[in-house]
């Protein structure tokens, strides 16, 4: 048994937790299409749409988080990493949090709410007790960001427990996982600033160039606030123009943070483009919200969609293939597949968003199409990182 934790999946977060968030996100939307078109209902308490909506945020995207926040922490805080048993422990809490939710509607809703709400608790308690062991504070927003997540899960399921709506007419459910929603497009920003500042350098440094970017943290914090201030608006006034324009307002902060990106040709790397196409998913997500409320031109949940397709897919792919290569001791140099996995994820929302108001597209091959390519990109991730997260490191290093 002691040789199965010591196999090289287990050595450190980003190898499990990578190949597990690529495998969901293929697997999980053959189900959520059968569920679609069949009429099948997986939760007695809540619509079809708010589980697909779980488990693409807390499935698919936890799993990208816990990856890339347990990779990053040692270097943050000079702990040890987590590896070994206690990985394999955390491992198993996701899985079963994924098993409960696909079996749902046999189960009874206390034990799928417990299972489910166990792991972040148990994420956070981890990078909070290394950051005080470091006594470090400038990582803090990781914590109070999933300490959110984990507090916007409990509303979602208090759907299953508690009657009418919340705040207003939206159910506890929808309330919980928009703010999830919106809690990731702030840990997205987070992480890609901390990312960011490492591979646009080495990219100005490929070029021949000095390595001069230093994003201004007063941007990104101020576009954190800006979604958290409408989180607090919509939450407790859905749908009001109020709060749709603090979502425009959202949407030109993002703008505002793409500019530190224009220093050199660095946007031709595409571990670059990622980021960059992140942030502008998420401008493109929140302007459409704030036209939505504001105009009431009915283009919300399209939108939310260009948040999570767009923006977390395109950020969460290329922060697993800048984490992948560079903690498996390899080159940061993107292969061809994950260039064009990139490309099919942009495609994608881009389908998703945009095919709602084409009239010569069916519905059906929109959602199919859309989702053919999404499954296509991780594919591609797949085929590329499998070997990698499977073997030891190239430069004999731990990890």
């Amino acid at each position: 048994m002691d040789r199965f934790y010591l196999h090289p999946l287990w050595a450190y977060a980003f190898r499990p937790f990578f190949l597990l968030a690529a495998g969901y996100a293929i697997a999980i939307i053959p189900i959520w299409l059968f569920v679609l078109f069949d009429g099948v209902d997986p939760l007695p308490w809540a619509s079809p749409g708010l589980w697909h909506a779980h488990e693409m945020i807390y499935g698919f995207m936890v799993a990208a988080l816990a990856g890339f926040i347990l990779t990053a922490l040692p270097s943050w805080t000079a702990t040890a990493p987590l590896c070994g048993r206690g990985l394999v422990l955390l491992v198993g809490l996701w899985l079963a949090g994924r098993g409960a939710m696909i079996f749902a509607a046999v189960l009874p809703i206390e034990l799928v709410a417990v299972v489910n709400l166990a792991f972040l608790p148990v994420l956070c308690a981890i990078v909070t007790r290394a950051m005080m062991a470091a006594r470090m504070r400038r990582h803090a927003g990781f914590v109070w960001a999933i300490g959110g997540l984990f507090l916007a899960q409990v509303v979602f399921f208090a759907g299953g427990f508690l009657p009418g709506g919340f705040f207003g007419d939206a159910g506890w459910g929808e309330t919980g996982l928009r703010s999830a929603l919106l809690l990731m497009m702030v840990l997205i920003v987070l992480s890609t600033t901390r990312i960011a500042m490492v591979v646009v350098n080495f990219a100005l440094e490929q070029d021949g160039c000095d390595p001069t970017f230093r994003p201004a943290p007063p941007r990104r914090n101020l576009a954190n606030f800006v979604v958290l201030l409408y989180l607090a608006v919509d939450g407790t006034f859905p749908g009001h123009a109020v709060g749709g324009w603090i979502a425009l307002a959202a949407a030109a902060a993002q703008l505002d943070v793409l500019s530190d990106f224009h220093v050199g040709r660095v946007l031709r790397r595409p571990y670059v483009l990622g980021l960059y196409l992140g942030h502008g998913w998420i401008a493109v997500g929140f302007a459409g919200i704030g036209i939505s409320a504001i105009w009431g031109m009915g283009l919300g949940t399209d939108f939310l969609h260009g948040l999570g397709i767009g923006a977390a897919g395109s950020a969460i792919l290329t922060v697993m293939g800048i984490a992948g290569l560079r903690h498996s001791g390899r080159e940061l140099r993107f292969p061809v597949a994950l260039y064009g996995a990139l490309v099919l994820i942009n495609l994608s929302a881009v389908l998703r968003v945009g095919g709602s108001y084409i009239d010569f597209i069916p519905y059906d091959l929109m959602i199919g199409g859309a989702s053919a390519l999404w499954i296509l990109a991780f594919v591609l991730y797949l085929v590329v990182f499998v070997p990698k997260l499977l073997s030891v490191r190239t430069d004999g290093q731990p990890g």
